[in-house]
């Protein structure tokens, strides 16, 4: 009996000590090359941000990985985002509201709960943008004109419908009793197409966040009517707010960082810590500063709350149009 059961305490601590070796043995995460998926042009916001993610993390050895950057352009962010749905944790990409406004005007099936939240990085204000030899002077006019004829002036964003550019101006015009749908928009796959009409005088006014008006501004090739922030910029006193130009809106647009669903505690836990690290650095501070984004960085488990909140804010936006 004795024998048997030394026999039966053997097996057992070999056993255990062979499970322990296989648990060193695993690596760590990660394994690979992280990489960062930019659902839109390169230019852009969304490809701005991920640029400097990918200097801040590589260059100040946050990660001892390498870090890529894949550009999928189309479906209003789509493209990219069901490309991250196929990957694992090594993989994150950038979003904004366009993740949830896709969905809540019937453009796409996804939602944030078809992702892992892992943070949220930046706010910026919106624009209203004419050209530099544009005969309207201010935002009034605009809405004089879109009084009398909703369709007389021809608008643009981008990349599509439903995205903060175009639901913040519906947004302070629909004070105005002017109907939304019956504006004349039409939608750009890139910043740089849109502007581009805009200086070929294709279209009256765009709306667009900031940092993407900015160089145009500082060119001379633009003006920019109205910013969306409660008060004037800094770098930018001599643009009214839109609330001073009439339109009552105060409206910030967001950027972000998610992974695909299912991500291990690991891999979210990983990410959550270095993307904490980048925004801390003096590097990312810096990034802020010459976009003239504002920090509005939150992690993994504040992220998730947002994202709750923000669903809420949007589908009521979207159902008072």
């Amino acid at each position: 009996m004795r024998k048997i059961m030394l026999f039966i305490s053997l097996f057992i601590l070999v056993y255990i000590s062979g499970c322990a070796e296989k648990e060193n043995d695993k690596e760590a995460f990660p394994t690979r090359e992280l990489e960062i998926v930019i659902p839109g042009a390169s230019t852009g916001g969304w490809g701005q941000t991920a640029k400097g993610m990918q200097s801040i993390l590589t260059n100040e050895s946050i990660t001892d990985q390498s870090v890529v950057l894949t550009s999928l352009l189309g479906g209003n962010g789509e493209k990219g985002w069901k490309y991250l749905q196929s990957q694992d944790g090594h993989s994150v990409a950038m979003n904004s509201s366009l993740l949830l406004t896709n969905n809540l005007i019937g453009q796409s099936a996804l939602t944030y709960r078809d992702f892992t939240p892992i943070a949220i990085l930046s706010t910026e204000w919106e624009v209203i943008v004419v050209s530099k030899n544009s005969g309207i002077k201010e935002v009034k006019d605009i809405i004089k004109k879109l009084q009398k004829d909703p369709a007389s002036l021809k608008l643009g964003i981008s990349p599509g419908i439903g995205n903060d550019d175009h639901l913040s101006f519906i947004q302070g015009i629909n004070q105005y009793g002017i109907n939304g749908a019956k504006l004349d928009f039409s939608v750009y796959e890139d910043r740089s197409s849109l502007l581009s009409a805009l200086l070929k005088r294709e279209l009256d006014v765009t709306i667009m966040p900031l940092s993407e008006a900015k160089p145009y501004y500082r060119e001379g090739k633009i003006k920019m009517l109205a910013i969306s922030s409660e008060k004037r910029i800094e770098n930018f006193k001599e643009v009214p707010t839109w609330k001073e130009q009439g339109l009552n809106v105060v409206f910030s647009h967001w950027r972000g960082v998610m992974g695909p669903k299912g991500m291990t505690d690991e891999q979210i836990k990983y990410w959550d810590e270095k993307i904490r690290e980048m925004v801390e650095t003096e590097e990312w501070q810096q990034i802020l500063k010459d976009n003239e984004w504002e920090s509005f960085y939150k992690n993994h488990e504040e992220t998730k709350v947002f994202l709750q909140e923000e669903a809420l804010f949007y589908k009521k936006l979207v159902n008072g149009f």
